[in-house]
């Protein structure tokens, strides 16, 4: 029968009631033959609906440290130099050290997979939505910032159904999902030379069961009680280029960065007005991301720009479509100047949980920000997306102050010091480094957000990873930035 714009599942189906396949986009097929056809999928099944979910034994989030979690046992600072005490006679001036405010860019995945039931009885697009939602009208979200932007972005002249390349005109080919016929063990073929004696078709489904078929055209049967009438129907395949891969537009929010919660109701609209389509263009979507948050974070020194990444972790459209490529976008956007965080939330169903973990771990490393957030479709999806946010909006400001101004005159970069007096009542200078490189080893103290000998002025002191650790984990101790003295390097 043929199917309008109702039939298709871009409305949310009941936990447990998985929709026929006559009435479910086939991602899982139409992924399957993209990473055929780019040879790019690290991890099996991307966008494939989530079949028996499942708490994993770790199920929810798996977020870095939390204040109170308990500090890491390293030393805030190797400096043997000297050290600088609020009454040195030196110092002209001691300021508490001032958080700087955050600026959030999310880059939501809106793909088919999105559709995939919870256990909660929702789709994960509708769960992450709540939760979304929640955090934006949150009252301890307010003096922070939030943009976002969904992907794929696509081109809505293209048709969404194709039966064939001409149908797509330059934005081909058509990507079917197809299968081999007689059936084999290949589900997911691309040429005969995959089937032995038999041959590679379209796939086909049956209107009226829970069932994929071969035969278009003939009749499926009424075998369990399925009553007669129920056809086998080709399932439409996917223009690949109705996705937008070019960069730009993801750079472009739907939503600016706002202070929250003022932009709550233009996020909760813009989400309204989004249905789950196409495939995961992850690369150019998380590299769009990274250019805007570097843009504002430019034109706006005063305050903190990070990138939420959020999105099942399974690349399958445009270039980068290899994590290895993705992963690479990260590093440059947390090595880059100004630096720029991505955070990496998945929500996943058991069946890609190892590959989804995987590669969300890969982007979150290179992102600088250790681990990522992951949500099992078994577990209340709403409730720890919401959490994952919170967790990021406490971590992400936990470790970047504002550089004071000195009362008068200019201030001399030379001349400034960071003493951390702890909850016990120990006080200790943090030594300097030149910046976020020379961090590594477990080095603490802290640097500039920008590097001295490029003759830019700094507008921010930045933690060394260790030192950012024992912050979080400081719940009563005091940050203090003096400044007159010469600065302790490490």
């Amino acid at each position: 029968m043929p199917r309008g714009s109702e039939s298709r599942a871009e409305r949310s189906e009941g936990a447990g009631n998985r929709p026929a396949p006559s009435r479910l986009r086939p991602s899982f097929w139409l992924a399957a033959a993209a990473c055929a056809m780019a040879l790019a999928c690290e991890g099996a099944n991307v966008d494939r609906p989530n079949v028996g979910s499942g708490r994993e034994p770790e199920a929810g989030i798996s977020p870095p440290l939390r204040p109170g979690d308990g500090g890491i046992d390293v030393p805030i600072s190797r400096g043997e130099v000297g050290s600088v005490s609020p009454d040195a006679a030196c110092v002209s001036q001691s300021i508490k050290a001032e958080r700087l405010p955050l600026d959030l860019y999310v880059m939501l995945d809106a793909s088919y997979s999105m559709l995939t039931d919870t256990a909660m009885g929702m789709s994960k697009w509708d769960a992450i939505k709540a939760a979304i939602n929640g955090f934006a009208s949150d009252p301890a979200s307010a003096g922070i910032s939030m943009g976002l932007q969904v992907f794929p972005i696509v081109r809505q002249q293209i048709p969404e159904d194709c039966f064939m390349d001409s149908t797509c005109a330059a934005f081909g080919p058509c990507l079917m999902a197809r299968a081999c016929s007689p059936a084999t063990t290949v589900r997911d073929c691309q040429t005969d030379a995959e089937c032995g004696s038999g041959t590679c078709v379209p796939l086909s489904a049956c209107t009226l069961s829970d069932k994929y078929c071969l035969q278009s055209g003939t009749y499926c049967g009424g075998e369990g009680g399925v009553p007669a009438g129920n056809r086998c129907e080709q399932i439409p395949g996917y223009c690949i280029g109705r996705d937008v891969c070019e960069v730009p537009p993801y750079a472009t929010p739907t939503v600016p960065v706002t202070p929250l919660p003022m932009v709550a109701p233009s996020i909760r609209a813009s989400l309204d007005a989004r249905k789950p389509e196409g495939l995961t263009p992850v690369g150019p979507a998380l590299a769009g991301a990274i250019e805007h948050a570097r843009a504002r974070a430019v034109a706006n020194p005063g305050a903190k720009m990070a990138v939420v990444l959020a999105s099942d972790g399974l690349p399958s459209a445009c270039t980068p479509n290899r994590v290895t490529g993705i992963v690479q976008i990260a590093r440059e956007g947390a090595e880059g100047s100004p630096s720029i965080p991505t955070f990496a939330v998945g929500v996943v169903g058991q069946e890609e949980m190892a590959a989804s973990r995987s590669n969300l771990s890969a982007i979150a490393t290179a992102g600088s920000t250790v681990r990522p957030f992951i949500i099992n479709t078994a577990a209340n999806v709403t409730k720890e997306f919401q959490a994952a946010l919170e967790a990021i909006r406490a971590n992400t400001i936990a470790c970047e102050f504002k550089l004071p101004k000195p009362a008068a005159g200019a201030l001399d970069y030379t001349r400034v010091n960071v003493v951390l007096t702890a909850g016990d009542g120990s006080v200790v200078t943090l030594g300097n480094v030149k910046n976020r490189a020379a961090c590594d080893g477990g080095r603490g103290g802290w640097y500039y957000d920008v590097d001295l000998d490029s003759g830019a002025n700094p507008s921010a002191i930045i933690a060394c990873p260790s030192t950012c650790d024992r912050l979080r984990a400081e719940t009563s101790g005091r940050l203090d930035v003096l400044l007159g003295c010469q600065t302790v390097v490490d």
